[in-house]
């Protein structure tokens, strides 16, 4: 068909140049389809399910008295939580899919308390102290993959996956030279009891849960046959152990508008290196996956009831984003980067504001790497975001 419009009527285009074009009438060419010439099928290998329950309860007591003289407040509470989790999915053996069930469920106790010790009128020390979980994605639960009868091996998830349990400890030691300024500096550790990490194990085909149908007439393998097992599993567990500064001032004290200025600053350094399974035999020791051991941001603001504006740098060193990296390498990761972010409001009426807003102003880049000789393994720049917006409050 030709296409109704025109093209370039108002660009003063050069004779010859091409105004109309042919193009597909949509409403005449789907009657002429054999919509049903290439069905769609169904992959049940992808299918897959996974339903997860909790159940939890918790009791807390307020606490306040003197100790030594002291003026010490806090709580201290326990949470009670039971998890119960069905994970369904599909298993190809020898080309076909089959699908499995697992089910599975636990109870965690876990206490908290939180005090504060009040050692003079503008200096106190908080103390902090607790257990908590995390549990795994739902799609590492996952019981589907492959079972390879003739190479005794299956690559599947892992329905029986425990949760992150880890127990806490953080101090810290605030002083407030007036109503406009914080200064805390705080060490904190945590014990983490197991990471998930992929591992190849050894074991009996019967030991695994999985069908024992699945070896067909078992000719080729036996239940009792050692089969090797890549799924997620826990591994060993690693403590974590670090300090943080922050100082907070808003500088009333200064003349005039300079009134309306502050300042918010603070420095976290994390220590931890963990055991890395490589095979069922060996590992390695390195950092903690996702975890810098220097960072820090600052940030200069100017705010008045009518107008303000913000501007942020943030810095965070180089971390490890894999143990070991894909393809052979050792590991993998993410360099140092900082990031300079800026935003401003004026607020027009009480209920009329209008902002601007500035991200990653200097184009700071993502640079990736792989294996311990920091060799690139990608360099994007995503570019500056400048953002407008109004709101209106009812």
């Amino acid at each position: 068909a030709r296409s109704p419009y025109t093209f370039g009527k108002a660009l003063d285009l050069p004779t010859g140049a091409p105004r109309e074009w042919l193009y597909v009438d949509f409403d005449k060419a789907l009657p002429l389809i054999d919509r049903n010439a290439t069905p769609l099928t169904r992959n049940r290998e992808n299918d897959r399910r996974v339903k997860e329950e909790v159940l939890a309860g918790y009791a807390q007591l307020d606490l306040r008295g003197e100790l030594a003289g002291m003026v010490v407040r806090g709580d201290a509470g326990v949470r009670v939580a039971r998890t119960r989790t069905i994970a369904t999915g599909a298993v190809v053996v020898g080309g076909v899919a089959q699908s499995v069930t697992f089910g599975r469920s636990y109870t965690d106790w876990l206490p908290s308390a939180n005090l504060v010790f009040e050692l003079a009128p503008r200096l106190q020390l908080r103390a902090s102290a607790n257990r908590n979980i995390t549990r795994p994605t739902l799609t590492s639960l996952t019981p589907g993959g492959q079972v390879q009868v003739n190479t005794r091996t299956v690559s599947v998830g892992n329905p029986d996956l425990e949760p992150f349990r880890a127990d806490s400890v953080d101090l810290a030691l605030e002083f407030y030279p007036s109503r406009d300024g914080f200064f805390a500096v705080g060490p904190f550790y945590k014990r983490i009891d197991s990471f998930i990490t992929n591992r190849t194990t050894e074991q009996a085909y019967a030991a695994s849960g999985y069908p024992i149908a699945f070896l067909g007439n078992q000719q080729v393998a036996r239940p009792e046959d050692i089969f090797f097992f890549t799924q997620p599993v826990n591994g060993p567990g690693t403590s974590l152990k670090g300090v943080e500064v922050i100082a907070q001032q808003a500088f009333t004290f200064l003349p005039g508008v300079l009134r309306h200025l502050g300042a918010i600053a603070n420095y976290t350094y994390t220590s931890s290196d963990t055991d890395y399974a490589l095979t069922a035999t060996t590992s390695v020791r390195k950092p903690l996956v996702g975890l810098s051991k220097h960072s820090a941001n600052a940030t200069l603001y100017y705010e008045t009831p009518v107008y303000g504006g913000r501007a942020s740098i943030n810095y965070r060193d180089r971390y490890l984003t894999a143990v070991p990296g894909a393809n052979g390498n050792d590991i993998a990761g993410v360099n140092a980067a900082t990031y300079v972010d800026a935003s401003l409001f004026w607020n027009v009426t009480p209920r009329f504001t209008v902002t601007l807003e500035g991200v990653n102003l200097t184009n700071q880049a993502e640079d990736q790497f792989v294996d311990s000789s920091d060799r690139v393994s990608s360099y994007a720049r995503s570019g500056r975001q400048l953002l407008a917006g109004i709101r209106w409050r009812m």
